[in-house]
């Protein structure tokens, strides 16, 4: 669970373990070691809402309504070092990052 479940209560010694990457998840966590976000790149997992990567912005915006677009920094601490998106629909807790071609490519979701 986001903001309450440590690393090492799923095995992770405070490194993403390989078993969640195959998996196609990222998992971040805070200074304490709690799960702060999740990246989910492949289509295993499902929102409560049923959808998942690949489906379409369509899809997303009639199950969550309308919404910004945000961009997505990629960030080193307080660095931007690049862009890993710029069209990504924020919601508040999960953001669906949306391709070229109108499908999701990945979901992120955090506390915020």
């Amino acid at each position: 669970m986001i903001g309450h479940t440590k690393a090492n209560e799923i095995g992770v010694d405070g490194r993403v373990a390989d078993k969640y990457t195959d998996q196609g998840l990222g998992i971040g966590f805070d200074k304490n070691l709690k799960i702060a976000s999740i990246h989910v790149m492949r289509p295993n997992y499902r929102t409560k809402e049923g959808l998942t990567v690949g489906d379409s912005e369509k899809a997303v915006l009639d199950a969550y309504g309308k919404t910004e677009t945000v961009t997505i920094p990629i960030m080193a601490g307080t660095q931007q070092k690049a862009v890993f998106s710029n069209n990504a629909l924020h919601y508040p807790g999960i953001r669906w990052v949306i391709g070229t071609d109108g499908k999701v490519t990945s979901i992120l979701v955090s506390a915020e």
